[in-house]
């Protein structure tokens, strides 16, 4: 997964997270477009074995790092319940992986994700909704402070639990290809201003290390919001997924696994 800064000054949130839960320029090879009703089929959605993207019922991931000079932890949990998506007719379902971020010590965030993977072993996104309280203000905050950001983004209508201002009607988005290339270029989020977010496949096979051990043949991707021009660059090892963040401001590490 990933550590997603859309918004520079984006007000920390807090509230209501009573248990730990998850988190994932220049130039483009191919650009991998989003699903197509009559191109993707979801024969066994469920089953996510993509190497680059893993998700595996009660699998834990920690990460620790800090962000803008204070420690931040993020809890990622891959839950064992799914959820089903209705999209172009079709009934999709979900694995759920929730993250739940910690600021300085403080439930600050928590953001849950919905993925399948379609046939030919790209994984796709169905959604990502968020749950947390604005806990200060930023002065250089550029959105209007009347219109904060919605509650996240789901394909098809809002169901029950979802935030009141999510936003319905998205489609789904690739989140990792099965074999990307270097230079491949794909949307990860296509709901802007609020969700809008692409990545690039920048190198494969580079060695990567984090106090979970040193991994090799790792996916180092280049995401980049074009709303606000946030940056982030990540690694991926086979296996076992998102190992490394790095970015303005921030820096993320693989801290513990039950994911090898």
């Amino acid at each position: 997964m990933r550590f997603d800064r859309r918004n520079q000054g984006r007000s920390a949130r807090a509230g209501l997270l009573l248990s730990i839960l998850l988190l994932s320029a220049t130039g483009i090879a191919a650009v991998l477009p989003p699903p197509e009703p009559s191109g993707t089929t979801f024969s066994n959605p469920t089953e996510i074995t993509n190497r680059w993207f893993p998700v595996s019922p009660a699998a834990v991931k920690v990460f620790i790092g800090r962000e803008d000079g204070q420690k931040i932890t993020i809890v990622e949990t891959h839950r064992p319940e799914t959820r089903t998506f209705r999209w172009e007719g079709v009934e999709v379902e979900c694995r759920v992986v929730d993250s739940l971020t910690f600021l300085a010590g403080t439930p600050i965030e928590l953001e849950r994700r919905y993925f399948a993977q379609a046939d030919d072993g790209t994984v796709y996104c169905f959604g990502e909704t968020e749950q947390g309280e604005d806990e200060k203000d930023d002065a250089d905050e550029k959105d209007d402070p009347d219109e904060p950001d919605p509650g996240g983004w789901v394909v098809g209508q809002l169901a029950a639990g979802d935030p009141a201002d999510a936003l319905s009607g998205a489609r789904p988005t690739v989140w990792m290809p099965a074999e990307p290339a270097n230079g491949d270029e794909w949307v990860l989020e296509e709901f802007p201003p609020a969700y809008d977010e692409q990545c690039r496949a920048r190198q494969i096979g580079e060695t990567v290390r984090t106090p979970t051990g040193r991994y090799r043949d790792c996916l180092r991707l280049r995401k980049e919001s074009p709303s606000d021009g946030q940056r982030e660059t990540a690694w991926h090892a086979p296996g076992v997924g998102l190992i490394k963040i790095t970015g303005d401001g921030i820096r993320l590490r693989l801290q513990a696994s039950t994911l090898r």
